[in-house]
Order: structure tokens, then sequence, then C-alpha cells
């Protein structure tokens, strides 16, 4: 399992782990949510596919979001791309630094 430290702003990826008496906050990965993110990023980078296209391709697959309670929308697609922490991923990703 690995640990992050807390980031300003969390990835897709990653669970937010409260605060505890004995532990400081954190953000753990989910394996799970990894893979989606995973795909999620192929989907943008290497198919160069729109946001609504994203959209209908994650809900196609039924490849369920984060809450797991419902299908993807734009909005939450959107949201994901404007993420500077994805941002500063994706440049990394695909300039071979990873």
């Amino acid at each position: 399992m690995r640990v992050l430290r807390v980031l300003r702003v969390a990835l897709h990826e990653y669970n937010y782990i409260k605060k505890r008496d004995e532990a400081a906050a954190y953000y753990e990965i989910n394996e799970y949510q990894a893979i989606v993110a995973q795909e999620f990023y192929r989907l943008y980078a290497e198919e160069f596919l729109s946001i609504g296209a994203i959209t209908r391709e994650l809900n196609a697959r039924r490849i369920p979001n984060k809450k797991a309670i419902s299908k993807w929308e734009r909005s939450t697609v959107w949201a994901m791309l404007r993420n500077p922490a994805l941002q500063k991923e994706l440049v990394a990703r695909y300039d071979g630094v990873q």
C-alpha cells in the first residue's frame, strides 16, 4: 500500500483518510480507481476523445464513477481535466518523466 502526504488537490484515484488521534490526514491510493483513472488518461491523451466522448465511453462500459452510485457526467470529466494535479501528471506521463 502506497501512502502519500496530503495533496492540495486530490486525484481521482486517491481516497482521503481523515486525521485521527494516532495519525495525520493523508491520501491513500485506491487500486481500482487508479485503473479507472489510467483508462481515463488514456482516452484523453492517447485517443484524443472529447469530454462528451469520454463520458459516453465510460458509461457504455459501465465503469463506475468514484461514488459508484451514479453514471459519469460531463461535469465530472471536465472537473477531472481541470484538476491541476491531473494536468501535472499528464504532462509528466506523456513527457516520459513519470
